[in-house]
């Protein structure tokens, strides 16, 4: 296996034997992979140019000619630079709900849909210091809360 880049690089290629790695005997089959961060959406309007517009080893891959690639405007690159930001935060809001979306459906659920709640005990300590967000912590922590199961249902109750 050949790596050029490191998996943080906004461009990092993986090439490697995929015969050998699927055990199979008598043919030639080489995988060449790349990941590539930081590329708006509109790259998909036409992948092979964005393709052979990465480097000479790309271009060298793809096997059809492309007659001409055409460089946007520079109001467009500007506007899909500022795009970066809200993609990138997109990105890490999908991977946040793909890795706890159900426990913060429960969380808000116990506490009736009451986001500041909920997001007081799913936030950073850093967040909830600095938006003020603790005192449903202090509310679980005195045992202020608790749980009932009645017919699969969550009741909430507060304790005097």
């Amino acid at each position: 296996t050949v790596y050029v880049g490191t998996r943080k690089s906004e461009i990092y290629w993986r090439i490697y034997d995929k015969a050998l790695e699927q055990n199979i005997d008598g043919i030639t089959w080489y995988r060449s992979e790349v990941e590539l961060k930081k590329v708006t959406v509109d790259v998909l309007s036409n992948v092979d140019a964005f393709f052979v517009g990465l480097c000479d080893y790309s271009a060298s891959v793809v096997s059809k000619h492309i007659e001409h690639v055409k460089k946007l405007p520079r109001d467009k690159q500007q506007k899909n630079k500022n795009m970066l930001p809200c993609l990138e935060l997109l990105s890490k809001v999908k991977r946040a709900r793909r890795q706890f979306a159900k426990i913060a459906g429960e969380v808000l659920n116990v506490f009736d849909g009451d986001t500041g709640a909920a997001f007081g005990l799913l936030a950073c300590d850093d967040a909830v210091n600095k938006f003020s967000l603790d005192e449903y912590q202090h509310t679980l922590k005195r045992g202020g809360v608790m749980y009932s199961q009645f017919i699969n249902k969550r009741n909430l109750y507060e304790v005097s």
